[in-house]
């Protein structure tokens, strides 16, 4: 026996194409019953993803090499002096790959926003130099 689908329709008028729940019409998506317990998965999953990040951070902090550790991101030209240290670094295998990208990624965040010639003072407050 076939499992019955949902009977929820998509944006595009199409039937959804996820089996119904036992006892139900719609699946756990589109079934109203389960609307909280979806809520709760989706915290539960943010609450998770952050913790992941933090402790990579700190992991790449702990583990950046000596040239690295002090170092500011205040213009756009210290980001890019850091990018070419950490690609020399990564390639000669001085610093991992994993923990390369790591750091990027805190490189990455102090030039959000930042503009050629623009400074990151007083619009990013680092928890500490890197």
């Amino acid at each position: 026996m076939r499992a019955r689908r949902c009977w929820a329709r998509t944006v595009e008028n199409r039937r959804c194409l996820v089996a119904a729940r036992k006892g139900s019409t719609r699946c756990y998506f589109h079934d109203p019953a389960t609307q909280q317990e979806q809520q709760e998965n989706r915290r539960r999953a943010i609450r998770t993803c952050n913790a992941k990040r933090r402790l990579a951070a700190e992991k790449a902090r702990e583990e950046a090499p000596e040239w690295l550790q002090g170092r500011r991101l205040d213009t756009l030209d210290d980001v890019r002096a850091v990018n070419c240290d950490l690609i020399r670094a990564v390639c000669s295998g001085e610093v991992e790959l994993r923990t390369g990208a790591e750091i990027l990624g805190i490189v990455k965040m102090a030039m959000r926003g930042m503009s050629e010639g623009n400074s990151t003072r007083g619009r990013i407050r680092p928890r500490g130099a890197l």
